[in-house]
């Protein structure tokens, strides 16, 4: 039987796509690193980047489209053209109408007409196999709908084999196949791997041959052995076969068939019609060549160049090497990029080698030009990213403190160095700007394993852990408990200073990826802490010392602790992990905890007393996706323009991500029943001393812009005598809570 794919016809519904709903707009204030501006720092970082080029807003140049498998998060970044010169911005406002993808993307313009369609490891599908979506033009925006192939059971591409019998075209998540006219008639064809052992199998594209042009996906598998070659995955090198038409004998001493993951591309490199082969493997870290001495109607690699390109710098990457040709410096001549394409404890800084193709695109000839193409115009820490917010120099400028989880290094390993990173925000209250000042701050470094300790994934936060009316530092990290760093401000004047660490503080431990949090207060004025974990529930320690000197119970089982504080759950369903980032917002007239997950998703919980359960307001919020292990931070940057929250969100590929909210700072409100209570400020704004009266007797809490406690105390009905001067400029929030309920919050500017 022969079909022809059918297109769907409309959209899917919207929730396969990207942008649906209400979304919070990406934001992107200046970064300065090394005296020098990045040109793409919110981008989200690199891990495991796949690249195919593409027109997307219509121009008539390539753009780049990138697809990261680490949190399958694509990305699209416009071409400015410039010639001899790789002139690539972040565009985010093109994901709109992409569909969602997993594990592998390509971009192929499989009907010749000029337009980029995707090929992709099937999402609408359980079964492997490869997906199409055929690329059409909506107000210059590049869109896609799914290609359907109706006489088969999914719509994934399907193939016969030469008896006839249908099948699915299988290609595994982890393999990466080529797409590509292999045997130059017009039409796209593919090689992959063998589901079973090292073989190649060839599926022809017969559109051509059964006169239907290039514009359809009619496929038989031609060749189970394709090249006559066996990749063995335990050696470096190729088994070739001794002839066109024969297929290599298994490595002798390899038992079984074997297949654990490769990547392929195909390319003529001498101009001879047929296609030599790129091959990276799961089980090493460079990329072999097999040189195709056949035809265009058979291949045989009878030669092969094991450490390519051996006549430069060979390609190098722990581990499971990728490669992608296409021109990405603007000179019409194919370059090529390799990248990592494992998704865990693999190489996570240098991850993308640019070679230049100094040669032409029937002859290419490559020069590795630079290992962090891309990465080097972004913020990326490597894998994991915490940031949080703390004006650090008390110029009434928030500024921006990362965390990493890891960098690899090839001598220690995954996991082997984690930091905190310091950006001081050097704008203003119209434009927040921000500027790498230190980039091991505290000395965090001497922690992990290659500072000589052992610990990583630090994750920090700011709250009034002793009571005083500043904000410390609390570091959680992989072993499970915290670092206490206390802030000694009201003892030096000027820029905030800390106390040396207080390692694994009181002893609290909850197994691993803690990421702490100080609670505004408890019932004796102290303040209590929370302890989010990599299983996805939150701990909570109640505070049993005294203002000024902590304590904790360390066994979260013993109460009044409790392991499944307010049953917040960041699992999803079947999985065990949920790595929640907890942090406090003071938003609309209450506070709310706001935590990532594992999966990508950003809720907020209504923190509110009982705490058996403390209601979700929202799953995501502002519908945002930055793939795997969210963490959030807000902070109030341009409140000369608004008095929106902006937001920054960390992620498990070690990059940041930023976005102007629709949260409001706190609304004023009143409770029907305690409409008579007098609770003003003046005078508003203020210098720094200012007095408030308050008819009722209770509790009155200090919040700084991003929710931060700053004091709290018992008030007596009446006119009090209140000061702000060891405080930095800015909006403050006065928050006033009856003993028997109701609260009442007002709003105080210093200037």
């Amino acid at each position: 039987m022969i079909y022809r794919y059918v297109l769907m016809i409309g959209f899917l519904l919207i929730s396969t796509f990207h942008g649906s709903g209400q979304s919070f707009k990406h934001y992107n204030p200046k970064v300065k690193v090394n005296g020098n501006y990045l040109k793409n720092p919110w981008v989200g970082g690199l891990n495991a980047p796949q690249f195919s080029e593409g027109d997307f807003n219509n121009d008539g140049i390539q753009d780049l489209f990138v697809f990261d498998r680490v949190g399958n998060v694509p990305m699209v970044f416009l071409n400015g053209g410039t010639p001899n010169l790789s002139d690539y911005t972040f565009a985010p406002e093109y994901l709109e109408g992409l569909p969602e993808f997993s594990d592998w993307v390509l971009l192929r313009d499989f009907n010749l007409d000029g337009i980029m369609d995707v090929f992709c490891y099937p999402t609408l599908s359980a079964a492997a196999g490869i997906e199409v979506w055929k690329g059409f033009y909506e107000a210059d925006k590049l869109k896609f709908e799914l290609v359907e192939f109706p006489n088969f059971s999914n719509d994934i591409i399907p193939f016969r084999t030469l008896a006839g019998q249908e099948l699915n075209l299988a290609v595994t998540a982890v393999d990466l196949p080529a797409i590509d006219d292999i045997d130059s008639d017009g039409d796209i064809d593919v090689v992959t791997f063998n589901l079973n052992g090292g073989k190649m199998e060839y599926f022809e594209n017969q559109s051509v041959e059964n006169g239907f042009g290039s514009d359809s996906l009619v496929f038989l598998r031609r060749e189970p052995c394709w090249g006559g070659m066996f990749e063995s995955g335990v050696t470096p090198y190729l088994d070739l076969a001794s002839a066109k038409g024969e297929c290599a004998t298994r490595l002798t001493g390899v038992v079984g068939p074997r297949h654990a993951g490769s990547t392929l591309l195909t390319l003529d490199m001498d101009n001879d019609c047929d296609k030599e082969i790129l091959l990276g493997d799961l089980s090493f870290d460079h990329v072999v060549m097999g040189i195709n001495d056949g035809d265009c109607d058979e291949a045989w690699m009878s030669r092969q160049d094991t450490f390519f390109p051996s006549d430069n710098i060979p390609i190098n990457l722990p581990s499971f090497p990728a490669c992608f040709y296409l021109d990405v410096d603007n000179d019409g001549i194919k370059d090529l990029l390799a990248a990592p394409n494992e998704d865990n404890g693999v190489e996570d800084d240098d991850v993308v080698w640019f070679y230049k193709n100094v040669g032409s695109n029937e002859f290419p000839e490559f020069a590795l030009q630079q290992t962090d193409f891309l990465v080097n115009q972004m913020l990326d820490f490597g894998t994991g990213a915490f940031p949080a917010f703390f004006d650090i120099d008390r110029d009434g400028a928030m500024d921006l403190i990362v965390g990493n989880e890891s960098f690899y290094d090839r001598n220690l390993g995954s996991s082997s160095e984690s930091r905190l990173f310091l950006f001081k925000n050097i704008g203003d209250d119209t434009e927040p700007e921000f500027e790498l000042t230190d980039d091991n701050w505290l000395d965090m470094r001497r922690f992990s394993k290659a500072g000589g300790g052992g610990d990583w994934g630090f994750n920090p936060s700011f709250g009034d852990l002793d009571s005083d009316g500043d904000l410390d530092l609390l570091v959680g990290s992989q072993e499970g408990g915290f670092y206490y760093f206390e802030n000694l401000e009201d003892m030096q004047p000027g820029p905030t200073v800390f106390d040396s660490p207080k390692v694994k503080f009181k002893n609290m431990d909850v197994g691993r990826f803690s990421a702490a949090m100080v609670l505004p207060t408890n019932d004796a004025l102290l303040s209590d802490v929370i302890l989010a974990e990599g299983n996805g529930n939150i701990n909570y320690y109640k505070n049993i010392g005294t203002q000024g000197d902590p304590d904790f119970e360390p066994d979260e089982n013993m109460a009044p602790n409790s392991t499944f504080y307010g049953n917040i759950d960041l699992r999803e369903s079947g999985f065990s992990n949920g790595y929640g980032t907890p942090t406090l917002l003071n938003y609309n007239g209450g506070i709310q905890i706001i935590t990532g997950n594992d999966f990508g998703s950003i809720r907020m919980y209504d923190l509110q007393t009982p705490i058996d359960s403390f209601p979700l307001l929202n799953a995501n919020v502002g519908n945002t996706f930055n793939g795997y292990r969210t963490a959030p931070a807000f902070a109030q940057l341009d409140i000369a323009k608004d008095n929106l929250y902006e937001m920054v969100v960390g992620n498990y590929r070690g990059g940041l991500t930023f976005y102007k909210t629709d949260l409001e700072q706190i609304t004023v409100g009143v409770e029907p029943e305690f409409e008579t209570i007098n609770f003003s400020l003046s005078p508003n704004p203020t210098a720094g001393d200012f007095s408030m009266t308050i008819s009722r007797k209770g509790q009155l809490s200090i919040f700084n812009s991003i929710g931060q406690l700053i004091s709290t105390k018992v008030v007596e009905s009446g006119t009090h005598s209140l000061s702000l001067n060891d405080e930095a400029s800015g909006v403050y929030f006065l928050r006033f809570d009856l003993p028997k309920g109701g609260s009442f919050t007002r709003r105080l500017v210093k200037e």
